[in-house]
């Protein structure tokens, strides 16, 4: 799969997070659980796009951050048990999930393992974004994801 590299401005969103391992990612489903009913709560939201976005975190081999969120219009305060954050402007492949959502590890590892090096890329920084839009049901888990990979040419 050849991805398509795009350059996105910043972006401020809002959500819901939580730290997770490989063994506890079978977990993100109940996260969203709790951000989806609370999307009423946001102010400012951009669009009906949700976010799902996965960072490193520092807190042992193996664990990143996963937060739920959406699009805002400007940095602010955040709802009680959510947090506010800006993603920075920067270049990203862009690839395409199909099929059902409990797969995406699958297509997170093919990215990782063949995909940006035969695109001749680099991840960097560690943050990756999940684009969840009209194309995806969350009542049936089927749909296309976009995955968002921030990106540099290799060294």
């Amino acid at each position: 799969m050849q991805p398509k590299i795009v350059e996105r401005p910043a972006m401020h969103l809002v959500g819901v997070r939580a730290l997770f391992t490989p063994a506890t990612m079978p977990e993100i489903p109940a996260l969203w659980g709790t951000f989806v009913p609370r999307l009423d709560e946001i102010e400012g939201q951009t669009c009906d796009v949700t976010y799902g976005v996965c960072q490193e975190a520092s807190n042992g081999p193996g664990t990143f951050a996963y937060t739920a969120a959406v699009e805002v219009e400007a940095p602010g305060v955040a709802p009680a048990g959510m947090v506010a954050f800006t993603i920075p402007a920067g270049t990203w492949a862009v690839f395409t999930h199909k099929g059902h959502i409990s797969k995406i590890s699958e297509t997170f590892d093919a990215i990782s393992s063949t995909w940006l090096a035969a695109a001749k890329l680099e991840s960097a920084g560690n943050l990756d974004l999940e684009v969840y839009d009209d194309r995806w049901d969350p009542a049936t888990g089927m749909g296309d994801v976009d995955i968002y990979v921030s990106v540099k040419a290799p060294r």
